[in-house]
């Protein structure tokens, strides 16, 4: 899973769903998940467009929490 985190360029805008760290784990612990791998990007780059762009992007390898059962099972 990859989000847009709260420092990226289109933080401002609301349709971004950006969000801190912080609101990332709260999120995956109320839907009982848990990362397994976690990799923050800082960096200046650009779009597809070649406008620069500064992005702040935090990507996620959950898993279920060991004592959670999963719907079906």
């Amino acid at each position: 899973m990859t989000l847009i985190g709260d420092k990226d360029d289109w933080a401002k805008f609301p349709r971004a769903k950006a969000m801190s760290i912080e609101e990332a784990q709260q999120m995956f612990s109320n839907h009982a998940l848990a990362p397994i791998y976690k990799n923050i990007v800082q960096e200046d780059g650009y779009l597809y467009s070649g406008d620069s762009k500064y992005w702040h992007l935090f990507t996620f390898v959950l898993t279920v929490e060991s004592n959670q059962v999963l719907p079906g099972n």
